[in-house]
């Protein structure tokens, strides 16, 4: 894959701001917990956002009911430093529909 590939991809991986939230999260804990009791946010995070962001080695996480405990991947370090070059040019997390407790 060239660099643009995977450039590219990382970005789609992250374009969704609550994507960006929880990795925003995990760059100030190795450790977050995630928690979403409406049904559509929550199926968008089981079966889209955290497989896609475990996927890509951004993160790890297990689910308990309605709570997400995630973790730093191993490719997470990429996943920062993606998010700290965007920095100000990035769109906002505040539409982010999950809440980080």
């Amino acid at each position: 894959m060239t660099k643009m590939g995977i450039l590219g991809e990382a970005l789609r991986t992250l374009a969704h701001p609550d994507r960006r939230k929880m990795m925003r999260e995990l760059k100030t804990h190795a450790e977050a917990e995630v928690e979403a009791h409406d049904g559509d946010v929550r199926l968008a995070l089981v079966h889209r956002h955290l497989p896609d962001l475990s996927d890509a080695g951004y993160l790890d996480y297990e689910q308990s009911g309605y709570q997400f405990t995630i973790r730093r991947g191993d490719n997470w370090q990429e996943a920062a430093d993606l998010l700290d070059a965007v920095g100000e040019c990035d769109l906002p997390s505040e539409n982010a529909e999950v809440a980080i407790i």
